[in-house]
């Protein structure tokens, strides 16, 4: 309604009594439709304590700066944010989103990119419960940090029952030979590639994760360079800017589709599978 003037995002372990990032609104008495300036605090310049994350001296001492940053915002720890962009992103009044510049740098660099979402189906696993009816069957569950840096996602040690018929049902979220998964709730931006080991049950991942299954279409395309492309440093500043929340952070599939990703030729893609 247009009595937002500024949020201003500060990083974990600042307040007393929890460890959560957290933002202040500036709000105006009077509704006038702006733009909305979004400041992000430095923890190297404008917190005390550095490198002790958890230490009790860790103190804000940038509020000179702050105010300077919302009055005149520098495009790097503040910007002026138009409302038509706000509205654009479903409100979400997360500084990142609005200060990190890594999504529009990835569809300027390279001549070809496409969003995510036209690429790859995106499957969302849904919750199974446990079942320990003798008819249930066994099935492996991996979560982000079971996923290996290097290699592939073969097994996991985790092993429950679930409702055989309920698995059927949604048998899409079995993982298959090449799928790349990509943590999206909690830990965010882990990426890895699954190879089920086929004498063990059936391998899916947790709900913290999601499956990205190359479209046919994008055949084109090796889920090895996918993997490779989204870890790189850029790509992951890019799919941490889309998370929300401060408790348990997540990215919304629609974010998640619009990441754009570049369409390298095979010769080009050629290095990244290598690695």
């Amino acid at each position: 309604n247009g009595p937002l003037k500024a949020v201003i995002g500060f990083p974990p372990n600042v307040l007393a009594g929890t460890s959560m990032p957290f933002s202040i609104l500036r709000l105006s008495r009077a509704a006038i439709s702006r733009p909305v300036v979004f400041c992000k605090v430095d923890e190297k310049r404008q917190l005390t304590g550095q490198g002790k994350i958890r230490s009790r001296d860790r103190r804000f001492v940038g509020a000179d700066e702050i105010l300077e940053l919302l009055q005149r915002p520098d495009g790097e720890l503040s910007r002026a944010v138009p409302r038509d962009e706000i509205i654009a992103q479903d409100f979400v009044l997360t500084p990142e989103r609005y200060l990190s510049k890594s999504a529009p740098l990835l569809a300027d660099m390279w001549k070809e990119t496409a969003p995510l979402g036209d690429l790859v189906t995106i499957v969302k696993p849904q919750f199974l419960k446990p079942d320990e009816d003798p008819d249930g069957v066994k099935i492996q569950e991996a979560i982000p940090s079971e996923v290996p840096q290097f290699g592939y996602l073969e097994r996991v040690d985790r092993i429950r029952t679930v409702d055989a018929k309920l698995l059927d049902v949604r048998s899409q979220q079995i993982l298959r030979a090449h799928d790349v998964l990509l943590s999206t709730k909690g830990t965010i931006g882990t990426v890895g590639i699954a190879k089920p080991d086929s004498t063990r049950p059936a391998l899916l991942p947790s709900q913290a994760s999601v499956i990205l299954r190359l479209k046919p279409g994008a055949s084109a395309l090796d889920p090895r360079f996918l993997v490779m492309y989204l870890r790189s440093p850029l790509v992951q500043k890019a799919i941490a800017s889309f998370a929300v929340g401060g408790t348990i952070p997540n990215i919304s599939l629609s974010d998640l589709k619009s990441l754009p990703v570049w369409l390298a030729t095979g010769e080009e893609q050629q290095p990244f599978i290598e690695a």
